[in-house]
């Protein structure tokens, strides 16, 4: 019997036991794992990913990994759409998807994506620079939205991440969260006039911890799943594909 493994919490999980049911699903918690070594110690046979971060883990396999299908990255088993999330409800919203198209327009969001999807996952991260105090056009006025009010109180943008290269990744010699989930948070908070901090949490924890301040936006990058659209509010960034990794022999 095919044992698939799926770190708790991710929407990967979901997808296999909404359209897979008759799968074996291995949920693995976050803190100690990493899916492909799983695969590497034949606990479970492949783990279903996004097509963007297969090549990442056949590179630390050393040759002991492979996609399935073997043209994962231009023909994937299916697709779906990926962004950052926030708070249901709240006008950061529209600030966060207007920075984020001017980063588009400008470049920087080309130059960020081209730096962080390559195998090297131990690059160091990108600094923003830091802009003067007081709230830009585009960011809610006082009072009009809770969480911007918190992060101009607390003069910080707190940004949710979760482990998944190459958005959300632990840097090993400085201990530090490093990816393209981090940069974006950094350019968010860079406009907003205000420092940044990463919150790394698990999984099965990053959805929640918006609507219970634990952080501002998620800067993971979040699949798309109704279940969670009915708690928080995307912002579609971009479409990538779904394949399995599996041991090589």
């Amino acid at each position: 019997e095919l044992r698939l493994g799926q770190i708790t919490g991710v929407a990967e999980e979901g997808m296999v036991q909404t359209d897979y049911p008759s799968i074996n699903l291995v949920s693995i918690p976050t803190e100690g794992h990493s899916l492909w070594e799983e695969v590497l110690t034949d606990r479970i046979d492949g783990t279903l990913m996004g097509s963007i971060s297969i090549p990442i883990y056949i590179e630390l396999g050393d040759g002991n990994l492979k996609a399935v299908p073997e043209d994962c990255l231009s023909a994937p088993l299916f697709g779906s759409e990926w962004g950052n999330a926030v708070a249901e409800g709240d006008p950061i919203l529209g600030f966060v998807e207007t920075t984020i198209d001017a980063l588009k327009d400008n470049g920087e969001w080309d130059e960020l994506i081209e730096y962080w999807y390559q195998p090297d996952i131990l690059r160091m991260g990108i600094d923003a620079p830091t802009s003067s105090s007081g709230r830009p056009a585009g960011v809610p006025a006082p009072g009009e939205s809770a969480v911007v009010d918190r992060i101009y109180e607390n003069g910080v943008l707190r940004g949710g991440c979760a482990p998944t290269p190459p958005h959300c990744m632990v840097d090993p010699d400085t201990n530090e969260w490093i990816g393209l989930g981090p940069e974006t948070g950094k350019k968010l908070a860079s406009a907003m006039g205000v420092e940044y901090e990463t919150v790394g949490v698990g999984w099965d924890a990053i959805v929640a911890g918006l609507p219970s301040g634990q952080f501002d936006v998620v800067v993971t990058g979040l699949t798309y799943r109704p279940e969670r659209d009915e708690v928080v509010d995307f912002t579609i960034l971009g479409q990538y594909g779904f394949c399995v990794l599996a041991r090589a022999d």
